[in-house]
């Protein structure tokens, strides 16, 4: 999928854009747009704003003159009604009533204590509570003192009374209260004393019979007028003032001084001033009007007074209700300088309005540019991503396809057309099943699987094309959910596999024929083995029966010279076979425990006289760490060192050669051994040091090369150290010797160590287990059935095993064998594998069951050329009993057979006992050939000497008479070098260990199993 860019990214494509198009589609150009588009809204909304702004702000500034102004009026009605309430209680007091009765002074002070103390309580509200009589003069004064100078009585009946107002007031019923507002001047020009505004609040005083008294009045400071006045104007743009019912301004608030009588200057006649406005102040109640000077608001207070209608105010009989109390009008003005200034204000508290709009339009533009420009850029992305996967399900070389929840196609690529044979036109929309008629084309039982939300992978089938070929597919189908989880797409992906069926197919008969050909090799080698070895049996069995026919001279020298060729034959037929082995990968290696040191000393042991016979020193050195016994594959391990060590004896012509063996720890219970073997001998060049590990190569490869050899000695040992988990390698130097280095994989043992018989050997050399004494374990010649279709074998084997007492029928055929044990009893069957009829095996399955239903138990011995891996299971899963691979020695067969029918007997029938079924030679033998070897040391015959004493190591060998050998040797030594001093010493060594052997017909035991000085001589 393609990542979104950011909102500065434009696509990248292979040619350079224009810059129109590159301006088009940056941020700046959709910040402006959006910009313009929103500014012009803003702009067109707050100029209608504006254009309606004088009308409604003009309404909105008298609706709030309107509001203050009832505000002001209510408090001066409240304030009226107080008053008013208080002056009724006054003029109702009992103290009154007394004085007006009586007329006594302490009735009059009692009434000025009481009223002082009104006043007091009163906290400064009122300047003035005074009693006037009916002339209008002051019975009693009372002055707050505490906020105003005291103003002598006669100043109070000219000033604040008049003849005028007393009789308005006397006109007044019982309990009701008239109010004028009054603005006295000063009282003279020293005093500086101004009284100021004030509210004049009047009832007439009545005695108890109910005659006129005279007025009782209660003056309220205008000074508080004028201070609620200044709350309200504080809340006003304009000025409030008082107006009495004559037209001239009683109060301004803002100037706070009330003004003077027409005629006495200072005093503003607002009825001179404003004769249209005052007219309708006087023709209604209330209202607003709107001049060139400015808005007026204005409202008219009449106290409410209280007359007769009161219950709780007696009043004389049929007086008068009249005059009615004063108006006082209560005013706002607000110029036209202040109306213009409010505004204004408006204006550009709406202008910053408009600018902190735009301000936050272009904030609003340039994020939403942003949103806008990575919107784009994701739709751009989501359009190039479906470009691109279409693209790729189009170039697809894999069939894709798509169906929804009702199976109807709705994606069809052309590796589909191509792949099915219906184009998309005719496949998408339709459902598949209904385009593809043909049963069997798709899997219908699929889409159920995936609908149900199962993933199909790896669906083999074999749909038909529209052309009716049909093709193999593989297929996969997974379900596509979407937001609510259902299954709404069935996604499938098929490709085309015919061509792999039929490469699987040619693979599984490539496969096939490989096999066969293997087994063919597999049985070609296993012919081989056996046509190759059955006359190399005859050969060396004869060889061997020349050799115990005590040849002399001549004869004796030609006689071991076809030894020696008949073991270097043999040598090369085992390293083909073993190579094969290892090729085929038939090779299978053990694990079990064995004497590393007792293995390789057997191993060894026939090299080491080799390589004394060309007085080349052989040292083995063992390291400290390497256990005593270890756990692998005996055979193998001491095959890996005879090959090196051999190799070194053969191209080591004078020196010394040394094996040094060493161990390191690898972990899980398993040591690597390291086996090096270094020599003095002719080197190997640089670049021959790889070639030398390959099959079938040798260092020297030349015609007129002087040492021979078939170049699979070093090949063997380079697999087996691999098939054993190690390696090998070489480091040598031409002139000055090589070194050999290799490592193998071997297990620790945790048993005692057990001593061994064959290690070292081949495994197809190797006697098999022995088994337990059979009948004829007394000593008794054995009765053998002999089955052999090669006359050669016959022949030595016959030879071999009569000359050891036994008899022997021989047959060339299984079916003859039966035949055979049918008429007459044997104490043992040697069996070949390979005959015509019936071989070996069948044969001996057939005397098995004779065994099962007669009872006992008759002891069969395979004699086979087969020496590959698997013919001794074969032979046990047969019956047999043992195993000998041919060409094998006598003694081997010798042990066999003392194991399974009875001892071994010797030339002429003389009983032959080794130690663990070895063979020894006869006594008045080895004395005839200790004559012969003196006689010819008397005669200082080098090479009738070198002969005598090889025929008696051989047969110091057989017997297992290792220090016998060893002189014997040093004995073929002196001869070589020509050196008769040591021929005195030599013979009577050899004299007197011949001589420690017992008598004629006794039996002679040996030490081991094996010829430490010599191979051993294959006779059958």
């Amino acid at each position: 999928m393609v990542s979104p860019r950011d909102d500065t990214s434009r696509p990248a494509t292979g040619r350079q854009q224009p810059y129109g198009s590159v301006w088009f589609e940056s941020r700046w150009y959709r910040f402006l747009l959006t910009y313009t588009l929103v500014a012009g809204m803003v702009t067109a909304i707050f100029a209608w704003i504006a254009f309606d702004h004088r009308l409604v702000h003009r309404e909105r500034l008298a609706a709030r003159e309107a509001g203050l102004v009832d505000s002001e009026q209510e408090w001066l009605e409240a304030l009226f009604v107080r008053t008013q309430a208080n002056l009724r209680v006054l003029a109702a007091d009992d103290d009154l009533y007394v004085f007006l009765a009586s007329g006594r002074e302490e009735a009059r002070l009692t009434l000025e204590m009481q009223q002082r103390l009104f006043l007091e309580v009163q906290n400064g509200s009122y300047s003035r509570l005074c009693l006037l009589d009916n002339a209008g003069r002051p019975v009693i004064n009372v002055v707050d003192r505490r906020h105003f100078e005291p103003v002598p009585p006669e100043s109070l009946s000219p000033a604040f009374a008049g003849k005028a107002l007393a009789r308005r007031v006397a006109a007044l019923a019982p309990g009701r209260v008239a109010m004028i507002a009054l603005a006295p001047p000063p009282i003279s020009a020293t005093a500086g004393y101004t009284p100021g505004l004030v509210l004049r609040f009047m009832t007439p005083v009545f005695d108890s019979p109910g005659q006129l008294r005279g007025t009782l009045l209660l003056d309220y400071r205008g000074e508080r007028v004028i201070e609620g006045m200044n709350r309200c104007s504080a809340k006003s743009l304009g000025t409030l003032f008082l107006v009495d019912q004559d037209g001239l301004v009683l109060v301004d608030a803002h100037d706070g001084v009330a003004g003077h009588p027409a005629g006495n200057g200072g005093r503003a006649d607002f009825a001179r001033l404003h004769p249209d406005l005052w007219r309708a102040m006087k023709a209604g109640g209330s209202g607003q009007r709107l001049t060139a000077n400015g808005l007026f608001t204005y409202v008219a207070i009449a106290p409410a007074l209280a007359g007769d209608d009161d219950p709780d105010v007696p009043g004389p009989a049929g007086r008068a209700l009249s005059p009615p109390a004063t108006t006082v009008y209560l005013a706002s003005f607000v110029s036209t300088e202040r109306c213009r200034a409010y505004l204004w204000n408006e204006l550009i508290d709406l202008l910053y309005a408009y600018l902190v709009a735009m301000g936050g339009v272009a904030v609003g533009a340039w994020f939403y540019s942003g949103v806008q420009q990575k919107r784009l850029a994701v739709q751009r992305d989501l359009g190039q991503s479906h470009s691109m996967l279409n693209s790729l399900i189009a170039a697809s070389p894999l069939a894709i396809f798509a169906l929804d929840a009702t199976e109807v196609v709705t994606i069809w690529n052309p590796a589909a057309e191509q792949m099915f044979g219906w184009p998309a036109a005719e496949v998408v929309g339709n459902r598949l099943s209904a385009v593809a008629r043909r049963p069997g084309c798709f899997p219908d039982h699929v889409w159920t699987r995936v609908l149900n939300g199962e993933t199909v992978t790896g669906l083999e089938f074999r749909p038909c094309r529209r052309d009716g070929r049909a093709v193999d597919l593989v297929m996969a189908a997974a379900p596509v959910r979407n937001e609510q989880g259902e299954v709404a797409v069935i996604m499938a992906l098929a490709a085309d596999i015919t061509v792999q069926k039929a490469s699987a197919a040619a693979l599984v008969d490539a496969k096939e024929a490989a096999e066969a050909a293997n087994r063919a090799k597999s049985q070609f080698l296993a012919n081989m083995s056996h046509e190759i070895r059955t006359p190399m049996n005859g050969v060396i069995g004869m060889l061997d029966l020349l050799h115990e026919s005590l040849p002399v001279g001549q004869q004796a020298e030609y006689v071991a010279i076809a030894h020696r060729a008949a073991d270097n034959m043999l040598a090369v037929i085992n390293g083909i076979l073993d190579f094969s082995k290892i090729e085929a990968g038939t090779l299978q290696l053990e694990a079990v425990p064995f004497v590393l040191r007792q293995a390789v000393e057997k191993g060894v042991g026939p090299l080491r006289a080799e390589a004394a016979q060309k007085g080349v020193e052989l040292a083995m050195v063992y390291a400290d760490v390497v256990p005593e016994q270890v756990v692998g594959d005996p055979v193998r391990t001491v095959q890996i060192i005879v090959n090196l060590v051999g190799n070194a004896v053969k191209f080591t012509r004078q020196g010394r050669i040394r094996l040094a063996i060493g161990a390191e720890p690898a972990g899980n219970d398993t040591l690597m051994l390291a086996i090096t073997v270094s020599d003095t001998g002719i080197g190997i060049p640089a670049d021959r040091l790889a070639a030398i590990f390959e099959p079938f190569s040798q260092a020297d490869g030349s015609m007129t090369r002087h040492y021979g050899g078939t170049g699979l000695g070093l090949s063997i040992v380079r697999k087996l150290a691999t098939a054993m988990g190690g390696k090998v390698w070489v480091s040598s130097e031409p002139g000055k010797g090589s070194t050999f280095i290799c490592t193998v994989t071997v297990g620790t043992a945790l048993t005692q160590p057990q001593p061994e018989t064959g290690a070292g050997v081949p495994a197809a050399e190797q006697p098999a287990p022995v088994a337990s004494p059979g009948p004829g374990s007394s000593g008794r010649p054995l009765r053998i059935l002999y089955a052999e279709d090669s006359p050669v074998n016959q022949e030595v084997i016959t030879i071999v095993l009569q000359r050891d007492g036994h008899r022997v029928t021989v047959v060339d055929n299984g079916e003859a064998v039966l035949e055979l044990l049918d008429r007459e009893e044997f104490d043992l069957v040697l069996m070949d594998l390979q005959m015509p009829l019936m071989d070996g095996f069948e044969a001996t399955r057939q005397i098995r069951r004779r065994d099962r239903e007669r009872g006992g138990h008759l002891p069969v011995i395979a004699l086979t050329a087969h020496a590959i891996d698997g013919a001794r299971e074969k032979c046990r899963a047969a019956g047999m009993d043992d195993y000998l691979s041919k060409p094998f020695t006598a003694e081997k067969l010798r042990a066999l057979l003392a194991c399974h029918g009875g001892p071994v007997r010797g030339p002429g029938g003389a009983a032959l006992v080794g130690k663990e079924g070895g063979s020894g030679i006869a006594a008045a033998h080895g004395t005839e050939i200790v004559d012969e070897l003196a006689g010819a040391m008397a005669a200082n015959d080098a090479e009738q000497i070198e002969m005598v004493a090889a025929r008696l190591k051989r047969l110091a060998g057989e017997a297992r008479l290792e220090r016998l050998a060893d002189e014997a040797f040093r004995i073929q030594l002196a001869a070589r070098r020509n050196d008769p001093n040591k021929y005195p010493a030599l013979l009577e060594a050899v004299r007197s260990l011949a001589g420690a052997l017992p008598g004629s017909g006794t039996a002679v035991v040996g030490n081991e199993g094996e010829d430490p000085a010599g191979k051993q001589r294959p006779v059958g």
